[in-house]
Order: C-alpha cells, then sequence, then structure tokens
C-alpha cells in the first residue's frame, strides 16, 4: 500500500514538471510574430477603406447627405427636386464603390487571420500559446465587426437609392403615398445609421485591445 502511495505521488510529480515545462516553455515563435505583422501592414494600408464609407469627412458621402437634405426638404421645387434625385445617383455609385473596395480589403484580412491562426497552433508553450489564440480572437472579432460595417453601408445606400428613385418616379412631387414610404424609410436608416456609428467605435476600442494583448505576448516571448 505504502508503496503504492509513493509510486502515485512520483506520478504527480512527473506530471507536474511535464506541465510546468509545458505551460512556461515558449518556442517556435517566429512564424507568428511574422503573421501579425503582415497583418498590420495590411492593417494599415486597408484601415482608410474601412473609415471612409462611414465618415462624415468624407466628400462622397457629404455630396450624399446634402442632395439627400435637399430632396427631403418640402419646400424645394418639385422639379429642383426631381433634379437632385436623379443628381444622386452619381455620389450613391461612388459610395457603393468605397463598400466594394472594404469588402475586398477585408477578405484579404480574413486571409491574414487564416494565417495568424495557423501560426498561433505552431506556438511552443501553453501559456504563450493561449495568449497567442487571444490576439487571434480579437483579429477574428475585427474582421466580423466590418463586415456587419459593410451590410450595415450596403443597406443604407439601397435604402437612399429607392428614396431617390421613388422621388424621380413622382418627378419630383411629394405625394401622400411618397410621404408615406418615406415615413417608413426614415426610421430604419436612423437606426442604421447609429448602428453604423457604434461599429466604428467598437472597431477602434477593438484595436487597442488587440496592440495590449499583442504586447502581452511579446513580453511571454522575451521579445
Amino acid at each position: 500500500m505504502k508503496k503504492n502511495i509513493l509510486v502515485i505521488i512520483a506520478a504527480l510529480f512527473i506530471f507536474g514538471c511535464t506541465y510546468a515545462f509545458l505551460y512556461f516553455r515558449v518556442g517556435n515563435t517566429a512564424g507568428f510574430v511574422t503573421s501579425y505583422r503582415d497583418l498590420g501592414v495590411k492593417w494599415t494600408q486597408s484601415e482608410k477603406n474601412v473609415y471612409a464609407p462611414g465618415a462624415n469627412s468624407n466628400p462622397v458621402r457629404q455630396n450624399l447627405n446634402a442632395t439627400l437634405v435637399g430632396v427631403l426638404d418640402e419646400s424645394v421645387p418639385e422639379k429642383d427636386r426631381f433634379a437632385l434625385a436623379i443628381a444622386g445617383a452619381d455620389p450613391l455609385a461612388e459610395l457603393r464603390a468605397e463598400i466594394d473596395v472594404m469588402r475586398a480589403n477585408r477578405e484579404q484580412l480574413e486571409q491574414n487571420v487564416t494565417t495568424l491562426r495557423e501560426q498561433s497552433l505552431k506556438v511552443e508553450g501553453i501559456r504563450i500559446r493561449q495568449k497567442a489564440g487571444e490576439v487571434v480572437l480579437l483579429s477574428e472579432k475585427r474582421n466580423v465587426m466590418i463586415r456587419e460595417i459593410e451590410e450595415v453601408s450596403y443597406r443604407m445606400n439601397d435604402t437612399v437609392k429607392e428614396i431617390f428613385q421613388g422621388i424621380a418616379k413622382d418627378n419630383g412631387a411629394l405625394t401622400d403615398n411618397r410621404k408615406q414610404a418615406l415615413n417608413d424609410q426614415i426610421p430604419q436608416a436612423e437606426k442604421d445609421y447609429e448602428r453604423l456609428n457604434e461599429l466604428y467605435r467598437n472597431l477602434t476600442e477593438s484595436k487597442t485591445e488587440m496592440k495590449k494583448a499583442y504586447r502581452e505576448f511579446e513580453g511571454l516571448a522575451g521579445k
């Protein structure tokens, strides 16, 4: 009996030492570091494209907003409202092109994050691998946000397009039916606008979180 207890204690000791070794061991981090830096370069290149479509300082957005305000202004003559509704097609197309670029950049970022995850699994040491995984999760979370920003941006673009087309169809007149249609469309458009701003704030905050997690990874790796 005593001998069996000693064997169990020895086994637990060996297991504990092995776990401690694997937990604190640091190795094979070069691939992860390189992948993270590549992701950072790609993000820096695409950051402007991610924020541009929703930025109030974006001249295309400013032009579109001004046109929309004019179309919804009841004091504007029907002839001028019709002209504004037709002219609104140009900034709408430009803004949609900007959203398309954002989507293309996000798809490339997803490839970078996939590579980052693959490299994180090669990191040796339980503790540091967990931290590498945290960096990956934050990176994936950012891409999910960008995907929703795209979806909301496309939806807002389509809503404004419907408004312009409806006004043009009525030759610039704000008929009772058109006013009812606008009353149905505007609340969702306002909700989308608020959600878009929230997503941009969250995206900025997540960037800080990801950088913090990576600094902690570097601390564990002794970089």
